[in-house]
């Protein structure tokens, strides 16, 4: 950490909120993930915000504070961003606490499906928004494409597959699962683009005041909706079975209205699924063998378990069904 940098941002961050004695304020450093982000706590006279310190080499870092008011101008509920300082890769924001999606799992099975249902509503409202409404002067991260796609199915490959499972596949297996691979993302594509949050999971949903608030949404793009259900329902994070799943995904198309039927939605839910969590496992991997975090490490298992029920239910995912089977066998165990 630069302890020099973080002492300016303070003092920045106190004379813009007028605290004039900063011995009065208590800092406390929050716990980040490998987002180039760092959050700090600051708390006076019964009041509270965040610090944010951002890497602006990570060009979504530099879209947090853009992208978080235009999501707060279209209802999406997002914390209000008090000041940034754009030189200095730093924002104020309001803190909703320590309580997420995540943290609520010990609630009751009727209160946590509650959470999910007003979560999956405020998503309503990002999808829904027009994309040929989109300002004009604010830049997104690219889009879903073919490009897109296959960097995160290299990413689940290089990262999981090779450098933390060490599986080889032949260069026939490896040109089979590439095939099958490209006609999942060419189906994925199929679909009307809408924004997409890209990293909807129940780490980065805030619960404050019994109300869901959206963060790190510096990723958000235009892709496959399905993509953030499937990023939520089938979420490694969270030790839900199957039923509870389903129930979530019903949210979702009962509040939609999909113009399309209940098995056709969940096929291409199941499909977006098989796509999120290549990305996700791909992730866990770097960020553990890579980044040296080694807690996302612990949610493989997880991922893999989901990822091995979905591409089970779709009969043109047989190739990464199998490849699931072998990753599984491969991972360390005792």
């Amino acid at each position: 950490m630069d302890m020099e940098r973080l002492d300016a941002a303070i003092n920045w961050a106190l004379g813009h909120l007028g605290v004039a004695e900063r011995k009065r304020v208590k800092i406390s450093p929050l716990a980040h993930g490998g987002s180039g982000r760092q959050y700090f706590r600051l708390e006076w006279g019964g009041k509270k915000v965040l610090l944010m310190l951002y890497d602006a080499t990570r060009r979504e870092n530099t879209l947090y504070v853009p992208v978080g008011r235009f999501l707060a101008q279209i209802g999406v509920p997002v914390p209000h961003i008090f000041a940034e300082d754009e030189k200095e890769g730093i924002v104020i924001l309001e803190d909703l606490g320590d309580r997420s999606l995540f943290s609520s799992q010990g609630r009751s099975r009727r209160e946590l499906l509650k959470l999910y249902r007003k979560a999956v509503s405020a998503l309503g409202i990002l999808h829904r928004y027009p994309p040929h409404s989109f300002p004009p002067h604010l830049t997104l991260m690219e889009g879903f494409d073919e490009h897109l796609y296959r960097w995160e199915r290299d990413y689940f490959c290089e990262h999981l597959v090779r450098r933390y499972l060490g599986l080889r596949l032949s260069p026939k297996e490896e040109e089979a699962l590439e095939q099958e691979l490209e006609m999942l993302a060419f189906r994925l594509l199929s679909l009307p683009s809408t924004l997409i949050h890209r990293d909807f999971q129940s780490q980065n949903i805030m619960i404050y005041e019994g109300e869901p608030f959206f963060i790190d949404f510096q990723g958000m793009r235009k892709g496959n909706p399905l993509y953030d259900v499937a990023s939520l329902v089938y979420d490694p994070y969270m030790a839900w079975g199957q039923e509870e799943r389903l129930q979530v995904a019903e949210f979702y198309y009962e509040f939609m209205a999909l113009p399309f039927g209940w098995e056709e939605y969940l096929l291409y839910l199941r499909e977006a699924a098989a796509q999120r969590l290549m990305q996700a496992l791909g992730a866990y991997a770097y960020l553990g063998c890579v980044k040296g975090y080694r807690s996302f490490l612990a949610y493989v298992p997880a991922g893999l378990e989901n990822l091995f029920h979905v591409t089970s239910e779709v009969p043109a995912l047989k190739r990464l069904n199998e490849l699931v089977q072998r990753l599984d066998m491969a991972w360390p165990r005792g």
